[in-house]
């Protein structure tokens, strides 16, 4: 009886080890977001915080967002993408900047516009200028799968709720 309540025990901890691994791993976005925790930009603001895109005249955020497209489509975004854009504001106005990690997934394309390239730090960067009213839409984008030799589209609706400021 014994080895019984031991077993279960040992089997319970188990559990909750593998549950607290997986929930501790992230997707390792490469140092493509990152930036020096303890700084502030030019507006006293510190970086990596949340702020309102439109209440600075300038900035870089690191913004989530949700997808839609075919459940394979959506899986080998999510395997071989980056699970955030950058959004950039200037006095220019916006660049929206789309990462992938590998070449699996290439050409990427907003609105069947192709992209200036961004690569940075080993992936694949395109990059879009884009209205303000844009970001607050469904964005209709598009990429070429190397396995399928062949374009499939997508839709991404940024989180800008989300945007955290890096730079």
């Amino acid at each position: 009886m014994l080895k019984k309540r031991i077993s279960i025990f040992l089997i319970a901890v188990m559990i909750l080890v593998a549950v607290f691994a997986a929930a501790g791993c992230q997707k390792d976005d490469g140092g493509l977001f990152s930036v020096d925790k303890d700084a502030v930009d030019p507006y006293g603001r510190d970086f990596n915080c949340a702020y309102n895109v439109d209440e600075y005249d300038s900035g870089l955020y690191a913004v989530s967002f949700e997808i839609e497209a075919s459940a394979m489509g959506k899986s080998m975004l999510v395997k071989n993408c980056a699970d955030k854009v950058l959004v950039k504001k200037s006095k220019d106005g916006y660049t929206l900047t789309y990462y992938c990690y590998n070449d699996s997934f290439t050409n990427i394309r907003l609105y069947g516009v192709e992209a200036i390239s961004a690569d940075k730090d080993g992936a694949y960067g395109y990059s879009f200028d884009v209205a303000r009213e844009d970001l607050d839409k469904q964005l209709e984008m598009s990429g070429y799968v190397k396995v399928m030799s062949r374009d499939v589209e997508f839709k991404i609706t940024l989180n800008l709720d989300d945007a955290i400021l890096i730079g």
